[in-house]
């Protein structure tokens, strides 16, 4: 298959174009921290979606009665009574002991927030095993859980399992909860540039890269990102450029605006016509002008009732126009009651019928036009950090495919062999980043599983370099004794290296890409519509925003080819036949736009076979309909045409696992990623 990836960000594909909002907007947004407590519900693994509802079995009830009662801080759990005075059935007294009813450490965070991780959770139930023999065993936990390989990774559990499948040494639940509460992931964070009425807290920046249509000041980017201080042993630098947003390694960040929309007529069996009466339709709105004529002269008969009276100073009835007379009305409304009760039911029972005429029409119209509602429209969804790394290890890949075939212990003297002749990125990285992809297949940093961890280490590594010191400062005759721990510690110093795989320069650290989580493409795409999804609900059910978007949309795949054909992502799409995409990659071309079409899709994406072609960001908002109560419809956007949409629900705002289960722990991830987007 033909490769690609991110276009130079040193075209300037994304120059600033500055904003025509006010400067120094400082408000803060609906989130900032975005890990939280694992739920209870999702620790005595109860379905989200029943969450509301309330549509629990009495095993579940009872489960989730069990882990709030075995759920403490540290300090609860660790407490610890040897003995206690027991009375007896025979009035004697023995002694015994108390049973600790707390055994479950609670998550640090303080509250629940957008994310939780899965993996904490299954190792808070209470049903899960203190213990595995080995990594087989809680693979296979795993895999039943539908817990992935990246899930793993992102909550850095990988050396503490290498380690145990090295020792051969047993897992203990509690020792890789306290790693998973360490995991940098649960440091990510998200910031909001746009318009202060849509959370933002600082001027959007790239304002033009979007589809016209959109309702004006709506336009933001919200980005997800984690600060490299929390990414142990991290130099704080990336191998190539990025947007302009100040935060540091944005992991992805999504460019919304807020439009009108379409809903599609719901048809029965019996088409419209067994629905709507298009008689009534007609009789309605004759029957809603009648009624508002009427009401007028009601209310100007109010109106100079109320005029008349001692008491009122009113402007004369032919100086004022509908409107006005309506809102005097309503403020006199008390008064009116005293004078003419009558009249004021009257008005009162009037505006109720047209009121509840017009929307039973609007509900039949919709039923025939369709149900006008605004959306939160996605332009795009994207990633800076990710993309740039999946096009380096795209080309490292295809340039080092032979050596990559070979068993690891292989590659390093094919390696030296033919590093001359490697050209692009292969040569223009160090040696050290060559030999490190080659061994451990990956462009992103070796990192420690904690902080204490790598202190550990330092102070490990410190100390062993005093035997080596003793030598140098010896003098030109050390003694065999000097000698020989010097020997020992180089041969300590080198294993120490090799085995935390952190035996590479500065220059080599930052030829690389920073360990952040979610660096597969369906996984960074998943969670930057989660986190869409909980601030679109926050706005919603929370903030009860007038004319806040109902429903949340992604744009498909055309109109971002379309936005970026200089850049070359228009080039192919899915229903590019193989032969084609074989010939391409032989010429050296990529075809990107296959990759576009893969992960933003659409309703109009067919496969090579003409059949409709499910792309990475409909399988996400389909998940999300499931797990959330929803709808998944094809709706029609203004500025846009047809897209895919959800409907937002209460249940949005309630904390989202961070990975998607598609697979479990068999899931492997995609070996190129033929789109990695502008």
């Amino acid at each position: 298959m033909a490769t690609g990836g991110e276009p130079q960000l040193a075209e300037n594909i994304f120059e600033e174009t500055g904003s025509n909002e006010p400067e120094g907007i400082q408000v803060a947004g609906g989130f900032k921290e975005l890990f939280g407590k694992a739920p209870i519900w999702a620790a005595a693994g109860v379905e989200k979606a029943k969450t509301l509802i309330q549509e629990f079995t009495k095993n579940e009830i009872k489960n989730m009665d069990n882990v709030t009662k075995k759920l403490g801080t540290e300090a609860e759990v660790n407490f610890k009574e040897d003995l206690d005075i027991l009375d007896t059935p025979t009035g004697e007294t023995a002694v015994g002991s108390i049973k600790n009813k707390k055994t479950i450490i609670d998550s640090p965070e303080p509250n629940e927030s957008i994310f939780y991780s899965g993996i904490e959770a299954r190792l808070m139930d209470p049903n899960t095993p203190k213990t595995f023999n080995s990594v087989e065993d809680f693979y296979k936990f795993l895999q039943n859980k539908q817990i992935s390989k990246k899930e793993i990774e992102d909550n850095i559990l990988e050396n503490y399992l290498a380690i145990a499948t090295k020792n051969k040494t047993p897992l203990v639940k509690e020792d890789m909860l306290n790693i998973v509460r360490q995991a940098p992931m649960r440091k990510v964070e998200s910031i909001i540039y746009g318009n202060a009425n849509y959370g933002g807290e600082k001027n959007a920046i790239y304002t033009s890269y979007k589809e016209s249509g959109e309702i004006p000041g709506s336009y933001r980017e919200s980005v997800l990102y984690v600060d490299p201080k929390h990414i142990p042993q991290d130099p704080d630098s990336l191998p190539r450029s990025s947007h302009d947003f100040t935060e540091r390694y944005v992991i992805g960040w999504s460019r919304k605006t807020d439009r009108n929309a379409t809903l599609p007529v719901e048809k029965t069996k019996q088409g419209i016509a067994a629905t709507v009466d298009p008689a009534m339709i007609r009789t309605l709105k004759r029957n809603s002008t009648k009624l508002k004529n009427q009401l007028k002269g009601l209310e100007a008969s109010a109106y100079e009732k109320i005029r008349r009276a001692p008491t009122q100073d009113l402007t004369p009835i032919e100086e004022m126009n509908p409107r006005m007379i309506t809102e005097t009305i309503n403020s006199r409304m008390a008064f009116l009651e005293e004078i003419d009760t009558p009249l004021a039911n009257q008005i009162r029972q009037f505006r109720s019928k047209i009121q509840d005429d017009s929307v039973r029409l609007g509900e039949m119209e919709a039923a025939t036009k369709g149900k006008k509602v605004v959306v939160t429209f996605a332009d795009e969804i994207q990633s800076d950090i990710l993309q740039q790394a999946k096009e380096l290890e795209n080309e490292l890949r295809q340039q080092l495919g032979s050596i990559l075939d070979l068993p690891v212990e292989r590659r390093a003297g094919a390696l030296a062999q033919e590093r001359t002749r490697y050209s692009g990125s292969a040569r223009n990285v160090e040696p050290e980043v060559l030999d490190f992809y080659t061994k451990n297949e990956t462009i992103f940093r070796p990192m420690f599983n904690t902080a204490e961890e790598m202190q550990s280490f330092v102070d490990e590594f410190q100390k062993n370099k005093v035997a080596i010191d003793v030598v140098a400062k010896g003098g030109p005759a050390p003694s065999d004794e000097a000698i020989k721990a010097m020997n020992i510690a180089i041969a300590k110093e080198k294993k120490m290296l090799e085995d935390l795989n952190i035996g590479l320069s500065e220059g080599a650290m930052k030829q690389l890409f920073p360990n952040v989580p979610f660096k597969n493409r369906e996984e960074w795409g998943d969670i930057l519509v989660k986190r869409d999804l909980a601030e679109a609900a926050q706005r919603l059910f929370m903030d009860k925003v007038d004319g806040a978007a109902e429903w949340y949309a992604v744009s498909p795949a055309d109109l971002i080819k379309n936005r970026y054909a200089s850049a070359g992502l228009n080039k192919g799409g899915t229903d590019t036949p193989l032969a084609e995409r074989q010939a391409a990659k032989e010429r050296g071309v990529k075809l990107k736009g296959i990759g576009v079409e893969e992960f933003y899709g659409g309703p109009n994406s067919v496969d090579t076979k003409g059949k409709h072609y499910t792309s990475s960001l409909e399988k996400s908002l389909k998940r999300a309909a499931k797990e959330n109560n929803s709808e998944f419809k094809i709706i029609e956007v203004d500025g846009v045409g047809k897209v895919f949409a959800i409907k937002l629900t209460p249940e949005m705002l309630l904390p989202h696992k961070t990975h998607r289960k598609d697979g479990g722990m068999v899931y492997t991830p995609e070996i190129i990623d033929i789109f990695e987007a502008a």
